[in-house]
């Protein structure tokens, strides 16, 4: 009686096996075949013409203030050399110099208007001028600076065509029934004209990829084998704990 339910704990356990094995081979088949499917199913091609986009790319600018600057007139200085000073070789130094002394600023009239700088008018000692350029007054206001220029990109898209696959046609295939002939009483034979069944096929459909659906029936399946497996293994240990 022991060595009955041995044996039968062993089958169960080997057929317990073989369909846990089974199971995951059918599983990873279609786990493998949905993955081969995957690329097809997601990459559905669309057909399109040829065209044409362009983008407008806009310029890039920054903005830089300038404050406000005021005016300031033109001014001018007279030279008054040394008294001792002898024979004056001119033109002196401005700011300073040493043979004399620079009398000013001055903003109204003067020699030398349209002058800048130092100059000399007249003859003698004293006849040397400096004279600044007058500055105009400016109102604080920004300037946009281009870093870079707005610019025009075009991109050339290709049509895209698509390639159906198509079932193999199978023209002019013709399928004869064959003539039967009617015995009469007398055994005599008499043929009868027979017209031929023709039936021409001529099929062509885009074939469904149904790799992905297929997987997906082997996964599933896959896994019920192994659910099975596992609840078979389960039968057996409880088998064995109650002996």
């Amino acid at each position: 009686m022991g060595n009955t339910h041995a044996k039968g704990r062993f089958s169960a356990r080997r057929a317990a096996t073989f369909l846990g094995v089974l199971g995951a081979l059918v599983m990873s088949s279609g786990i493998a075949l949905m993955v081969a499917a995957t690329p097809a199913n997601a990459a559905d091609c669309t057909p399109a013409a040829a065209f044409t986009e362009t983008i407008n790319h806009p310029a890039v600018t920054h903005v830089v203030h300038h404050d406000a600057v005021d005016a300031v007139p033109s001014m001018w200085w007279n030279w008054s050399p040394n008294k001792d000073q002898g024979p004056f070789d001119g033109p002196p130094d401005f700011p300073t110099d040493s043979r004399g002394t620079w009398e000013g600023p001055h903003t109204n009239g003067g020699p030398g208007q349209d002058e800048v700088g130092t100059f000399q008018q007249g003859e003698g000692n004293g006849s040397w001028f400096h004279r600044s350029a007058a500055v105009e007054g400016q109102d604080a206001f920004d300037e946009t600076v281009t870093d870079t220029a707005a610019w025009t990109e075009t991109i050339n898209h290709p049509a895209v065509t698509c390639n159906a696959v198509s079932t193999p046609q199978v023209e002019g295939t013709t399928v004869v029934s064959p003539p039967k002939a009617h015995v009469k009483a007398k055994a005599k034979v008499h043929a009868q004209a027979v017209t031929p069944t023709v039936v021409h096929a001529g099929l062509a459909s885009t074939i469904k990829d149904m790799r992905g659906e297929q997987g997906l029936a082997l996964m599933v399946a896959g896994m019920i084998m192994l659910v099975a497996a596992g609840g078979l293994g389960l039968r057996v240990r409880g088998a064995a704990a109650r002996i």
